[in-house]
């Protein structure tokens, strides 16, 4: 510890790189004098301490946030807006480093978005290893599909070509519900079971409806704003009339749900 002298006290300070010490303890008091009547013949001085308030308001300073903390906050928001975890990526890096394959993979309502699927089959076959698992669970048939169908072809016909930009060709095709079984033998799977459901979700309120639709309509950016508003009207109004009375804001689909084995 190194002494400070009171004359210099302020340019040692200046010069000091000290780090600021964790814990201080600063007391402010006041000094009150009266005169103090003597018992005895030598001199003698009486000191009395006393607390100003009962109370006392300490100050702590700390970190905004720790590194423990921004982990944690980072890994929430990659689990809520990606779906990932600190622990995948590492995993994944491993892999992929490393050369190994899967034992199974997992795929939830994500392949009807995918126009060349084939080509994500074939790669999800090759990540695999021998016997290895695919898990698909995709929605074909839904009642908005053919509801965008019937608005296109019958009042906005100039956005036709842009029905199936969004979507795979299967999620159009009523007739058949093989046709990803077909493409998954094709690229080399084994086909272990297959099942059709027929599915309901029901939103419940006019927003959540609205809300939904717009996240997976393939006109947003194509549509102008008015036109847009035009076809969501006309869209809403023809779920209404198909729906339950009971459920006005659900949407029906045929959900697939394929186990595939490598071979």
């Amino acid at each position: 510890m190194q002494h400070i002298p009171e004359n210099g006290t302020e340019s040692v300070l200046d010069k000091c790189e000290c780090l600021d010490r964790c814990d201080d303890i600063k007391y402010n008091f006041e000094v009150f004098e009266t005169k103090y009547k003597r018992n005895f013949d030598y001199g003698e001085m009486k000191l009395n301490f006393y607390y100003k308030y009962e109370t006392f308001l300490p100050l702590v300073r700390h970190q905004s946030i720790t590194f423990d903390e921004f982990l944690g906050q980072a890994g929430g928001l990659l689990g809520l807006f990606a779906g990932i975890s600190f622990l995948s990526i590492f995993e994944l890096i491993y892999f992929w480093h490393n050369g190994e394959k899967f034992d199974i993979i997992f795929s939830s309502y994500v392949i009807q978005w995918i126009k060349d699927y084939e080509k994500v089959f074939a790669n999800i076959f090759d990540a695999l290893q021998s016997n290895g698992i695919f898990c698909l669970i995709t929605c074909q048939l839904s009642r908005i599909y053919q509801i965008w169908e019937c608005l296109v072809n019958w009042k906005y016909k100039e956005y036709a070509s842009q029905l199936g930009d969004h979507f795979a060709d299967f999620c159009f095709n009523y007739a058949d519900d093989k046709i990803l079984c077909r493409t998954l033998k094709k690229v080399g799977f084994e086909i272990v079971s297959f099942e059709n459901e027929k599915l309901e979700l029901d939103l419940m309120t006019k927003e959540r409806f609205e809300a939904k639709l717009k996240t997976i309509n393939p006109f947003v950016s194509s549509m102008p704003e008015e036109v847009l508003e035009k076809f969501n009207n006309d869209q809403n109004t023809i779920m209404k009339v198909i729906n339950n009375k009971n459920k006005p804001y659900s949407i029906k689909y045929n959900c697939l749900k394929i186990i595939a084995r490598k071979i």
